[in-house]
């Protein structure tokens, strides 16, 4: 409860135009995470924040898909379920402003939903067998599309590592999820770059069979 007062008393100063996270404070911090931070994440400690919904003092006020004021001087990039609701033709560019911050070397760890974990199929509105929608993931389906913040694409792991073979990161490597025959990635996630959240490790919903429910791929500079 206290965590939650104090982000909603941050979130009301940044309002104001008080106490917001720059881009000064992320060269000096070296670490960006794409999505809010909370004080119940442990990036909040860590890492500096991109959202355009709620800046704060560890939250930068910036929409992901827009180059960002800085230059080869970050070390870490996470993006943790946030690009599946991005689409997917936007993505390239985004790898793009994410390999030009990082210094070389950098690492960019990405997570995003697995549409092979029978969960999420399971769940999901398809025609036939192409997912169309999935009502967990926010947003709603109108007149054949998506809208309101839903996911946009369902990633798999063709689809993310059309991406990192396209991108101008030197080496990349899937820690997690399903290759295209249905059998499971599970290599060891160094969480000293960044935790992630939805991991076959963690997640409660997989605790009873552990298995990938998320393509996790870290991409080096």
């Amino acid at each position: 409860m206290y965590k939650k007062i104090s982000d909603e008393i941050e979130r009301r100063l940044a309002v104001l135009g008080i106490r917001i996270a720059t881009w000064d404070a992320a060269r000096s911090c070296g670490k960006l995470y794409a999505g809010r931070l909370t004080r119940n994440l442990p990036q909040f400690h860590t890492h500096i924040g991109l959202t355009p919904f709620s800046p704060s003092p560890r939250n930068i006020n910036h929409d992901v898909t827009r180059p960002m004021p800085l230059r080869e001087c970050i070390d870490i990039y996470q993006s943790e379920d946030v690009f599946e609701h991005v689409a997917y033709e936007k993505l390239p560019q985004i790898f793009a402003y994410v390999h030009a911050v990082l210094k070389p070397g950098g690492l960019f760890r990405m997570s995003v939903p697995d549409y092979r974990f029978d969960v999420y199929r399971d769940r999901s509105v398809k025609d036939g067998d192409r997912i169309i929608f999935d009502p967990v993931g926010g947003g709603k389906y109108e007149n054949g599309v998506v809208a309101g913040g839903g996911h946009l694409w369902f990633p798999t792991y063709e689809s993310v590592t059309a991406l990192a073979s396209a991108s101008q990161f030197s080496k990349w490597d899937v820690l997690e999820g399903y290759r295209p025959d249905g059998s499971a990635i599970i290599k060891p996630v160094d969480e000293s770059y960044g935790r992630v959240l939805r991991a076959s490790y963690r997640d409660p919903r997989v605790s009873n069979r552990p298995r990938p429910l998320s393509i996790i791929i870290d991409l080096w500079k």
